[in-house]
């Protein structure tokens, strides 16, 4: 059958923002006996349609909330997924794992990624206000919000949406003035490191870029942190 294994467990992916924040992100690997390490590409349309998303998802945000009592220094990105947020009380199982870990809620973001299944943006909205309710940050991909929202920054559930070249299009076809702007901040996170950068907007029109580390395999996460944060200090010099 396997085991679940989290990638930051021992592996890490650490984010480094342009503000100086520094992100450790959790995503569910699933040790196969046959094929190995696997990421969620491979079996996240098998969880959403066996049911399976729920436990998954709340194991996952279990963990990642130990992960950031572990690591005070850092906060924690976890995953989320539509199917996941219609089939589970969400809300309840964060404030819980938040209580058991001794965990601020703003030590957590929450990742709404786009999943496999089709599903009706309008009905994940009670569920988004009350996980920001709590006090946990919520970053979206922007292909679960309405085209609206995301021109005119008005509405949104969430704190920030990741940019990409279909937000872009969408912003220069619809003449916003944020078009050249995420030009510009696309242009050099692929100039940089193609797959090494991410770009994210807030509803105020702000964007922030983070720096994504390789993964690596390191015991010792306290030593992985300072040496992140003493290469974006160095870049920011």
């Amino acid at each position: 059958m396997g085991t679940w294994v989290l990638i930051n467990a021992p592996w890490y992916q650490l984010r480094v923002g342009s503000d100086g924040k520094v992100i450790i992100a959790v995503e569910p690997r699933w040790n196969h006996p046959e094929l190995g390490r696997i990421g969620p590409d491979r079996f996240l349309r098998v969880a959403e349609q066996s049911g399976l998303i729920v436990p998954l998802g709340d194991w996952t945000l279990q963990a990642g909330c130990q992960m950031a009592a572990r690591w005070p220094g850092a906060t924690v990105a976890i995953p989320l997924y539509p199917k996941q947020l219609l089939a589970s009380d969400v809300p309840e199982m964060l404030n819980l794992a938040l209580r058991e870990c001794g965990v601020s809620p703003e030590r957590v973001e929450l990742h709404l990624e786009r999943g496999m299944a089709r599903i009706n943006p309008d009905d994940l909205q009670e569920q988004l206000a009350e996980l920001r309710d709590i006090g946990a940050t919520l970053v979206m991909d922007n292909l679960l919000m309405h085209e609206d929202a995301l021109v005119t920054q008005q509405g949104w559930r969430v704190d920030r949406v990741v940019v990409d070249r279909r937000l872009r299009n969408l912003l220069l076809r619809r003449s916003s003035a944020l078009a050249p702007r995420l030009d510009e901040a696309l242009a050099a996170a692929s100039a940089a490191a193609p797959g090494h950068q991410r770009v994210e907007l807030d509803a105020t029109g702000d964007l922030l870029t983070f720096a994504l580390l390789d993964d690596a395999e390191d015991n010792d996460l306290t030593m992985a942190l300072s040496q992140t944060r003493g290469d974006h200090l160095q870049l920011q010099a």
